[in-house]
């Protein structure tokens, strides 16, 4: 990949083809972020909050919804960000076809279980 700056544009290229145009961002250490070339999970990681994981756990199953949602209320004086990171391997778990709901009970179960002891 090859970026070249001029005063008021960065253009990226990969084996001489060229594969985006951004306007520059002129103020030191800054950046700018077009939406539009990021990955598919972009939107998820930036929008990231314990309301969003909750819709995410009903989608995949009551149950799971349940979990999350007690692992985010049941410890309103933590930051939330600190259970983003195991409300993604349960809900990686809910849908991976080799796991029935009753497994996926017992393994948020047990991601509740640690994470409710203090």
């Amino acid at each position: 990949m090859i970026e070249i700056y001029t005063r008021d544009m960065v253009s990226v290229y990969i084996d001489g083809e060229k594969v985006a145009v951004h306007c520059r961002y002129r103020r030191p250490g800054g950046y700018t972020t077009d939406k539009k070339h990021m990955p598919s999970y972009y939107d998820d990681y930036v929008m990231a909050s314990s309301k969003r994981y909750k819709e995410r756990g009903y989608k995949a199953s009551s149950l799971l919804g349940t979990i999350i949602e007690h692992i985010f209320d049941a410890h309103k004086n933590i930051v939330p960000e600190l259970y983003y990171k195991g409300c993604d391997g349960e809900l990686a778990r809910a849908i991976s076809p080799l796991r029935s709901d009753g497994r996926l009970a017992c393994a948020a179960t047990r991601s509740t279980t640690t994470i409710c002891r203090s």
